[in-house]
């Protein structure tokens, strides 16, 4: 701190002093800066009175300055460091809060001018500021307080009417994609939200193909499935068209589709695939298109399943309809959730059990042995003197008796108190939804009681360390993997039937079957030289039994 200050110093000697202009905004709806430009106005009237010339004019626009805000302000940030320079011996603002609503923030500022000599002039007090004198400190570090003071006040009033909503249910936020809002709007203008509803429209895909092309491709190939035709067509290279469209798609529908053959097994990533081949557009049009994690971002949010989410957390039913049933959704979750799901993309994938089934002698996976073309063998987990693998069997052989057991298993009128398990984990999760959203509630009132003063650091503390690990292994328990959606519309007692909807799933979808239906699959060892066993003495299949 110098004894003679730059405003100071400038004054004495005579020469006009040089200032710098601020001016900020937290909400500009339509962006076209109108208030700070009033504000450098206003700021600028004051200097030209006193005769200041101006040597900067910087500002923020639509950019809060609380500690809730989630940008920075580059013109707040390049005017301090500017100010550091000692460019300027007068700083102009509006109003004390244009500058920062952070009080330790303002102090500093406050703090970095007294150190200068930097004069603060506020234009709607029509005073000029030197914060080196105790009084002129004192009133702007009060202006700092009242201003932070404000934004806690405009903060809890925010939460409160977040909160309110979420206890009721009603939207919030950002729209889900594959809903749409109805709003009403009143004489002033304002719009508010009448009800969410799903997006049923339906709208043409992005991608087109020529009549030639059409031309070229089976007649009843396309009466039969012309999406799927003309997505192959597209994948061969053939022209980008301007004459015909892919069939169009609806935004609802397309989420239940995913949520529906993810949960039945099929995998993010060959979803993704199939979108893009369609001709679907991502949710904020994106030029990449679909990728497995947007996917599953859309499929396990709560509220394609009817629920109120709040900072993160589920904490009731939604008054909007769900477009995917909560059971389709538990079983996404679940899926998304299971610690052996494999992160290997499911395209790449090309056979039945690789993967899935073990070695009976080291436990080690089975996979396609690419230089033995058409076997499985093992690949040991440790190396195994003089001996590469300890099985091979012939791929087809393979594939065949296991696909018979699980036919003739989907067959077995026991295979009802398998489905039975999907009941009461249904039962037993929502119990626990109960459980989670009563302890959320529990904590947010502890956090909301510190936060008003009325409960010490120590007592949330304990509160926090208390439920926050009972609320996580609720939520636990609750990602029971769901074997409904993986087998619907395979269960039959006649196998003949059971064959005819296995045929009918994808690769992917089978295997999922393989993963709910057994404990594991194992190739066994057979003796050295044999060439005659039956398919029993191949393959050890252990199925998955009803909790007792």
């Amino acid at each position: 701190m110098t004894r003679e200050g730059l405003a100071e110093a400038a004054t004495k000697a005579g020469t006009r002093l040089v200032a710098c202009l601020y001016g900020r905004v937290s909400n500009d709806p339509a962006r076209d800066r109108t208030s700070v430009v009033e504000q450098d106005a206003a700021n600028k009237r004051d200097c030209s009175t006193r005769n200041w010339a101006v040597g900067g004019s910087y500002a923020d626009n639509d950019m809060s300055a609380s500690r809730f805000a989630k940008t920075e302000r580059p013109g707040w940030d390049q005017l301090l460091e500017d100010l550091a320079d000692a460019q300027y011996q007068v700083l102009v603002l509006w109003e004390a809060s244009r500058g920062d609503r952070r009080l330790e923030e303002w102090i500093r500022l406050l703090n970095l001018c007294r150190d200068l000599g930097v004069w603060i002039h506020i234009t709607s007090h029509g005073h000029t500021y030197d914060v080196r004198k105790r009084r002129d400190y004192k009133t702007l570090a009060e202006e700092g307080v009242d201003s932070s003071d404000e934004s806690e006040k405009v903060s809890g009033r925010v939460q409160r009417s977040v909160d309110s909503r979420a206890e009721r249910g009603t939207p919030h936020g950002r729209l889900l994609w594959g809903y749409r809002r109805i709003y009403e709007v009143s004489a002033n203008g304002k719009r508010t939200i009448v009800a969410q509803v799903a997006d049923d429209a339906l709208r043409p895909s992005q991608h087109l193909i020529t009549l030639a092309a059409l031309g070229a491709l089976h007649a009843s190939i396309l009466a039969g499935h012309p999406s799927r035709a003309l997505a192959r067509a597209a994948s061969r290279g053939l022209p980008i068209p301007n004459d015909a469209w892919f069939g169009p798609y609806g935004r609802a529908q397309t989420v239940l589709e995913m949520a529906k053959r993810f949960a039945s097994g099929e995998g993010a990533n060959g979803l993704a695939i199939d979108l893009n081949r369609r001709g679907i557009p991502t949710p904020h049009l994106g030029k990449k298109g679909w990728t497995d994690v947007q996917v599953t971002h859309q499929i396990e949010n709560p509220g394609v399943a009817g629920k109120r989410v709040l900072r993160g957390e589920v904490v009731g039913d939604a008054s909007w309809e769900p477009i995917v049933p909560v059971k389709i959704w538990r079983a996404v979750v679940a899926k998304l959730a299971d610690p052996s799901r494999r992160t290997q993309h499911d395209t790449a994938v090309k056979h039945l059990v690789s993967g899935i089934a073990t070695c009976g002698v080291c436990g080690g996976v089975v996979r396609q042995a690419k230089r033995r073309g058409g076997e499985y063998q093992c690949f040991p987990k440790a190396a195994v003197k003089g001996m590469a693998f300890h099985v091979a069997r012939k791929q087809d052989g393979v594939d065949a008796y296991v696909q018979m057991s699980v036919w003739e298993r989907l067959a077995r009128p026991d295979i009802a108190e398998l489905l039975a398990e999907d009941v009461r984990a249904d039962r037993r999760a929502a119990e626990l939804a109960d459980q989670v959203q009563e302890m959320t509630s529990r904590l947010n009132e502890a956090r909301d009681a510190y936060s008003r003063g009325n409960l010490p650091m120590e007592a949330l503390t304990r509160i926090e360390a208390s439920l926050a690990p009972e609320i996580e292994r609720a939520r636990e328990k609750m990602d029971h993997v769901r074997l409904g959606p993986v087998l619907e519309g395979l269960v039959s007692p006649d196998v003949a039937t059971v064959e005819a909807a296995w045929w009918e799933r994808t690769l992917p979808q089978r295997r999922e079957v393989l993963r709910v239906l057994t404990v594991r699959i194992e190739i066994l060892k057979l003796g050295a030289g044999r060439r005659n066993y039956s398919p029993e003495e191949s393959v050890n299949i252990v199925w998955r039994k009803p909790a007792r």
